[in-house]
């Protein structure tokens, strides 16, 4: 029995008569989705950086607790040791920083 391509995921280093299983399918997926977080991330650290500090509908409060909500920033308290100087931040207050 031969394999058909619609058994095979693109961006797979092996042809589509090799077998491809389930399992290694899913391992694939997983590495695209990777890079789609990876491009996800990257839009997000540019649009900070092209629309701060003038935005018009959104000020950055409501961006932050934006992207907090949606799992791209945490909470973390602020420790000027880790995160250098912050303005208006005191050591201890709670910032917001970029997910892991």
């Amino acid at each position: 029995m031969t394999m058909t391509s619609r058994f095979y995921v693109s961006g797979c280093e092996h042809s589509p008569k090799c077998g491809t299983t389930e399992a290694h399918n899913n391992k694939i997926e997983i590495q695209q989705l990777r890079r789609k977080l990876h491009q996800l991330q990257g839009f997000f650290d540019d649009v900070c950086k092209r629309c701060f500090p003038s935005m018009s509908d959104l000020d950055g409060c409501d961006f932050q607790e934006l992207a907090h909500k949606h799992g791209l920033l945490v909470e973390v308290p602020y420790d000027p040791a880790i995160h250098g100087e912050v303005d208006g931040a005191d050591p201890g207050d709670i910032i917001y920083v970029r997910a892991p």
